[in-house]
């Protein structure tokens, strides 16, 4: 008995509204992963503003975070190859999910702290899932163009999670943000439900049967979307030939040193610099939102706003009260604080 043969069957796939579907329900997981990330610039200078954290804190809170990541990235490839990729993707979407809106009613620092832990767990793995799948379901002459696409709507985050908290957290709060991202996240996780499993990974694991029903829905997908009938596949495989199984170690063999230095190098660098932002933005103590500002109006991929200059911020919208361990002065000058009578509302005034 022959194979399914699901790598070549899928590779000789045409561009088709399966691929187009696949890439919104993994692209609407990683763009709410990289909006949950990036989301933590404002809220952390907010909540340095109205007094509810230190920067002590919220240095514990960026480290919580990227701590969960590690631990969510390793374990989503070890889940992702024991159960599936489905499997996977579904399970760290409704991590971070149902952790953002704890950390939305938590009732101090510590709690959020220890929820946005258990967040960077399922914001870890979705970054490594997200991308295996694409690369799973589309074929190998288009592939860079489906990651592209992938990496679009995930680095477009960035920009909107500036956005929406400019928008969202001076008039209703720091809280409706993980709102925001766990009913979001709620919402992709019921609509991913659909999502077919990877038939190469069914096939690898010895279920043929689920991976040719699996295929066969597929291809009559795009046959239907493209009104035209498929070519028969190619180089088809003997049983057994489709299980073996990588190991660590071969990513330092002599065939593949050079390239996962040069991704790991491309990488680190690159997350550097994007979460460098992030932390020195989080650790801001000004009770404006100068921060935020900054996130919006500075950071080098913020492009329509390098364009255009920074955005003005009403000094209306500032009514968040400065910790109590603020100076009254700074080397530019004193400032003078008035104060509603519950003390909650205070503005600056230089």
């Amino acid at each position: 008995m022959l194979a399914v043969n699901a790598g070549a069957r899928l590779d000789r796939l045409p561009a088709s509204r399966f691929h187009y579907r696949i890439l919104a329900l993994i692209g609407g997981g990683m763009f709410l992963d990289a909006f949950e990330i990036y989301l933590q610039g404002a809220v952390l200078a907010a909540l340095i503003g109205i007094g509810w954290s230190t920067p002590a804190q919220n240095a514990n809170f960026l480290s919580a975070t990227f701590a969960g990541m590690v631990i969510g990235a390793w374990l989503a490839g070890i889940t992702g190859d024991r159960y599936g990729r489905r499997f996977s993707y579904q399970v760290n979407l409704l991590i971070f999910g149902l952790a953002s809106l704890a950390g939305a009613a938590a009732p101090s620092m510590e709690w959020l702290i220890a929820a946005r832990f258990v967040m960077g767990i399922g914001l870890g793995a979705e970054i490594v899932v997200g991308y295996v799948t694409i690369s799973e379901l589309t074929p190998p002459a288009s592939r860079g163009r489906w990651g592209a696409g992938l990496a679009t709507i995930t680095n477009s985050a960035l920009f909107f999670s500036a956005l929406v908290g400019r928008l969202i957290i001076p008039s209703y709060g720091w809280r409706w943000m993980f709102v925001i991202v766990g009913v979001g996240a709620l919402i992709v996780w019921y609509l991913r439900k659909r999502m077919p499993e990877s038939p190469r990974w069914l096939e690898a694991n010895g279920r043929a049967d689920e991976a040719e029903r699996v295929i066969s829905e597929i291809e009559a997908e795009v046959e239907r979307s493209t009104g035209r009938k498929l070519p028969a596949a190619a180089n088809v495989l003997e049983p057994g030939s489709v299980n073996a199984i990588g190991r660590l170690g071969d990513l330092f063999s002599r065939d593949m040193i050079v390239r996962t230095i040069t991704g790991s190098v491309i990488l680190i660098a690159l997350n550097t610099v994007i979460f460098l932002f992030e932390w020195s933005v989080g650790l801001q103590s000004k009770a404006d939102l100068n921060a935020l500002i900054f996130e919006f109006g500075v950071v080098p991929r913020h492009v329509t706003a390098l364009l255009s200059g920074a955005p003005h911020v009403d000094p209306k919208l500032v009514r968040w009260r400065a910790p109590p361990w603020r100076s009254t002065s700074s080397s530019t000058g004193s400032r003078r604080r008035s104060c509603g009578r519950s003390g909650r509302d205070c503005a600056m005034r230089a």
